[in-house]
């Protein structure tokens, strides 16, 4: 019975598609477009997700733990006058607009005084040892054995400090002859001010080491801009995720914040979860938009690390400091199965001239805008971006090729060929706008995943290099059009081809790099691929790449051709420099100079110890670079996102497919659950409508102001007096002329 029911059911079906064809064409699986919008709670506003109002009005007339006796003035550079003392190579910088103070070290002196008014109740104090220390202009640790020791300047009398003064007519500053007695080192650094600001270098030649002691770090002038207990109000800007503020105050409990630049360093076998710093630089502030100090590690980040200390951790002072490290302990395993392993030290320093600039920050230029806005004109210098268009873009992934497991070979699925490619160019720019960064990825033989660092063929399942010129003669007069094809170079897939063994990044521990089913090259070895990559687009009229993965992966390598993680980024530099119109995925500071800077991170880590989140990377590359944000259709909560990137000013990007997701399942990319273009593009369009509503009528413009005006009420000022309002909580605001609905936002002008 169950056999003559399925041949009846047969013809049945097949007749069915012979009457109705268009059935047989009729795509049964549609994408969700599902859609969350819900207000975030008070207690969620009130969290470090979000910028908090200032409540701190206090006025600080003066740094009360810094003075100028006993120091002698150097010279004045516009506003800035510098300050030194050569008994401990301490300076003081005086802000001639304000007479503030700006300090290497502090004055204690409240401590040994128990009647001093700047005394306060509970205070830690400090003991001989502590106040030794924080004369010294650096802390130094070193290894004996395996054994990590401190030493700093003044913790034996047998150490040798030796300042000499210079004065070349464009510079000031100190030579410093360092001779540490237990640890048997000696080095040289320099303190240079001049009309730039302040730079501290210690070039790596100068440092000596003895056989039995080998150094391990040095910090320089940790107590630089520090503030005691609650007295002076203000906070520290951390480039972590999109942008981090620790507020000062006096909880012990929350601990001590520590992080390396750009990323762990895996071939230190160093590892983390966490969002990263992307940025080389941090910031202080002394009261709200009164003083603030930019500080920057311009050489030697691939090895640095940020620390920041609230008071009450180990002493009375909130400070924040960078530390440069040369060397590691490791772990070397003695067999594949890991179970027999010894600790050893890093052989030779990491090459590093440890370089710290500062730059001053006075008045309305002292908040954490000012601060990001600084980094930027250090880092950008002029080059500032051009709009082409009076619209803001719209960047579009396009997923083109994967493949998943056949019977004898991985089988192909085509999610967008070139045809399709077309289409949805066309129909993006006919409804939606003409402004388009569209990245196709996966276009390469085989497709999108186990395929690298092999970018030099063209998969023909989507079509031929004939109808890709085609879909290029089809947009050749949108100049507002970017397409890109994807690469990653600078990863290869385990068991594929197109790159040898000793091409491998390893770690310290002579194992090799990877993530998960892919092993990291060396810069060399990628940068090799990238070339071969380039021009093979080039052949075919493909203006650019758009590099993933590298963009978010700085590490040593230890193989054949050893790098240290510092000259892995100097190399990406020079990369970026060469080939100024890369895109990058995920980008860190050292390669913001990329044409498009895709899916920037939209939040910070959260830490304990952080109360506010800031739009810290998007205020520095403001009007000088596009950065687009995640993928609106992977958003969990759409509306408070959207808002977000109004806030912040990111621009919209989309992951989309000609087919759907369905398609997807088995392939490496099945996590892809809703993609389709058709199921899409309306949304795409409302999101982008939304975004553009406020983003359109300041592209391009300087941004000047951001403020809380309430709690979730951000105010974001840009040149020519517009102004964007964004109201993410679930209440109407209402002060005055300003009306602005409960998750939305209002644009005015001349306010």
């Amino acid at each position: 019975m169950v056999k003559s029911l399925f041949k009846l059911l047969i013809p049945i079906s097949l007749t069915g598609l012979m009457l109705f064809p268009s059935l047989a064409l009729q795509r049964i699986e549609s994408d969700p477009v599902s859609l969350q919008s819900d207000p975030p709670s008070r207690s969620a506003l009130l969290s470090n997700r979000y910028t908090q109002m200032e409540t701190d009005a206090r006025v600080v007339d003066e740094n009360l733990f810094a003075d100028l006796d006993g120091y002698t003035f150097r010279k004045t550079f516009g506003y800035l006058s510098f300050y030194d003392k050569i008994s401990d190579a301490s300076f003081r910088i005086v802000d001639e607009r304000s007479g503030y103070v700006w300090a290497s070290s502090v004055n204690y002196d409240y401590f040994i005084d128990e009647d001093s008014p700047l005394a306060d109740p509970d205070d830690i104090g400090l003991n001989l040892y502590w106040q030794s220390k924080l004369r010294s202009p650096f802390f130094l640790t070193y290894y004996s054995g395996l054994n990590l020791r401190e030493e700093h300047a003044f913790e034996n009398f047998r150490s040798e400090l030796e300042v000499t003064r210079f004065d070349d007519g464009d510079a000031v500053g100190m030579n410093v002859a360092v001779s540490l007695f237990l640890s048997k080192i000696t080095f040289n650094f320099t303190v240079v001010f001049n009309e730039a600001g302040l730079t501290v270098t210690l070039p790596f030649e100068s440092i000596v080491e003895s056989e039995e002691f080998k150094i391990s770090s040095v910090s320089f002038y940790p107590m630089f801009g520090a503030t005691k207990r609650l007295r002076t109000p203000g906070y520290v800007v951390i480039p972590d995720g999109v942008g981090a503020l620790i507020r000062y105050n006096d909880d012990p409990t929350i601990g001590v914040f520590s992080k390396r630049f750009f990323g762990s360093d895996v071939g230190l076998n160093q590892t983390s979860s966490e969002q990263p710093l992307f940025a080389n630089m941090y910031g202080i502030t002394h009261g709200h938009r009164q003083h603030a100090l930019l500080a920057i590690v311009e050489d030697g980040a691939g090895h640095a690390i940020l620390t920041h200390y609230g008071s009450q951790v180990y002493l009375d002072f909130n400070f924040t400091y960078v530390t440069f490290n040369y060397r590691s302990t490791y772990v070397q395993y003695l067999n594949q199965a890991k179970t027999s392993s010894v600790n050893l030290l890093q052989a030779d320093a990491n090459e590093i001239n440890a370089t710290m600039h500062y730059r001053f920050l006075n008045g309305a230029d002292a908040d954490y805008v000012g601060i990001g806005k600084a980094f930027g004109a250090w880092l950008f210098e002029d080059d500032r971006l051009t709009p082409t268009s009076s619209k803001i873009p719209l960047h579009l992934d396009v997923l083109a090729l994967e493949s998943k497991p056949g019977l004898f070979a991985r089988e192909k699925v085509v999610m967008t060929d070139l045809s399709s490619l077309d289409d949805i160019i066309y129909e993006t720019k006919e409804t939606i706008t003409e402004h388009l960064v569209v990245s196709y990825l996966g276009w390469q033989r085989g497709g999108y995943s186990y395929t690298a660092p092999n970018y030099t063929s063209f998969d023909d399942k989507l079509g031929s290099i004939k109808q890709l010129k085609r879909v290029l003669e089809n947009n050749a007069s949108n100049e507002d059009l970017t397409l890109m094809f994807a690469a990653d170079p600078y990863r290869a897939y385990r068991n594929g081809t197109g790159y040898r063994q000793n091409e491998i990044m390893q770690t310290i521990g002579q194992e090799f790099i990877n993530q998960g089913d892919y092993y990291y090259l060396t810069a060399a070895a990628g940068t090799n691929r990238l070339e071969k990559a380039l021009n093979t687009i080039e052949s075919w009229d493909i203006p650019a790449l758009a590099l993933e993965t590298v963009g978010s992966f700085a590490s040593s390598s230890f193989g054949t051709t050893p790098l240290s993680k510092n000259g892995m980024i100097k190399a990406m530099q020079a990369i970026i420099k060469d080939n100024p119109r890369l895109s990058v995925y995920q980008p860190y500071s050292y390669l913001w100079t990329a044409e498009n800077l895709l899916d920037m991170p939209m939040y910070s880590s959260q830490q304990a110890r952080f109360t506010d989140t800031v739009p810290l990377l998007p205020i520095i590359v403001s009007g000088r670079r596009h950065a687009f944000g995640r993928a609106g259709n992977f958003f969990s909560n759409t509306t408070n996102e959207l808002l977000r990137m109004v806030d912040y000013g990111l621009y919209p990007a989309f992951f989309v497919t000609e087919k759907s997701a369905y398609e997807l399942i088995d392939t490496p990319s099945e996590h892809i659950f809703t993609s389709c273009y058709v199921d899409w593009k309306p949304e795409i369009k409302r999101q982008y409508d939304f975004i553009a509503g406020a983003l359109d009528a300041v592209y391009g413009k300087e941004l000047l102001v951001r403020e809380v005006l309430a709690l979730g009420v951000i105010k974001i000022t840009y040149e020519d007096e517009i102004s964007l309002i964004v109201n993410y909580g679930g209440t109407s605001y209402v002060r005055g002329t300003i009306d602005v609905d409960p998750m939305s936002y209002e644009v005015y002008y001349g306010a």
